[in-house]
This record gives structure tokens, sequence and C-alpha cells, in this order.
């Protein structure tokens, strides 16, 4: 028999003499001649019952004891590599791009276009927002630059 721990609940399978008197074995309900429908019924209700017994063995105690965790280990930040960098580079310019030209169609197309109907808080927020991505891709561009000669030298 496993010992109990204090705080752990007792997950044993119940003994033979734990079981209640009413409950009827597996083995009779499978030899009965030719049951009715309600018999049926009856003795799938009561599996459907019993379907919360537990099968397995129980665990040991020692599954349940706080087990020490293990430090993770620290990495740095992935905005600051090189790769995401190099990668951040052509999104930034391509974005800043399509801002700017999104922006200046108020002005290049004619007034019945949708995007005359733009006001022009919008448009300029916009246009500042493509030219801050834009600013910020050759900012990239050159920390990248400093990077890779870094590495070389």
């Amino acid at each position: 028999m496993i010992p109990t721990v204090p705080g752990v609940p007792n997950l044993q399978p119940p003994q033979p003499s734990e079981i209640a008197e009413d409950e009827a074995p597996v083995e009779s309900i499978a030899t009965s001649e030719s049951p009715s429908s309600e018999e049926s019924a009856e003795a799938l209700g009561h599996v459907i019952e019993d379907d919360d017994r537990m099968v397995a063995p129980a665990p040991s105690p020692e599954v349940f004891a706080p087990k020490a965790l293990s430090p993770r280990p620290v990495h740095g930040s992935i905005l600051k590599t090189l790769a995401f960098r190099r990668t951040s580079i052509p999104v930034l310019l391509t974005l800043g791009l399509v801002l700017l030209i999104v922006g200046s169609l108020k002005f290049l197309r004619d007034p019945e276009s949708p995007f005359a109907a733009l006001s022009l808080w919008l448009v300029l927020t916009v246009m500042v927002m493509g030219l801050i991505l834009i600013g910020l891709g050759v900012f990239n561009m050159i920390l990248v630059k400093q990077q890779l000669e870094a590495k070389a030298a």
C-alpha cells in the first residue's frame, strides 16, 4: 500500500470490499439472454454512471511533489539582431513609399476621385508616417553597414 502524503488526495483504486453491493458486475449484464429495451437502457445507464471510475493505477506521490524550475537562458532582444534589421529594411522602405504615394493621391487625382475627399490632416499624417518609415529604413541601413564592418574588422 502506498503511504499517503498530506495535501495529496488518495487516488488508489477502490478495494473489492469498498464496491457497493447494488452495482452489478459487467458479466451478469452480458450473460442475460434477451434483454428488453428497458433492461438495455438500465444496463447502459449503469455503465455510463461507472464511466468516471479510474482504470489506471494511482500515480506515485513524487508526481505531485513540487519540482525545482530550471532558469531560463537569457536571450537578447530579437529587434537588435542583425538578421532582423536586414529583414526590416525593405519592409520599412516599401511601406514608407506606399504611404507617400497614397497621401499624394489627393493632389494627383481628379476632384471626383475618392482620394480627393480625404481631409488634409489625414493626408499629411499619412505622408509624415511614410517619411518616418523611410527614415527608419535608412537608419537601419546605416546600422547594418556599421555592424557588418565591425564584424569584418
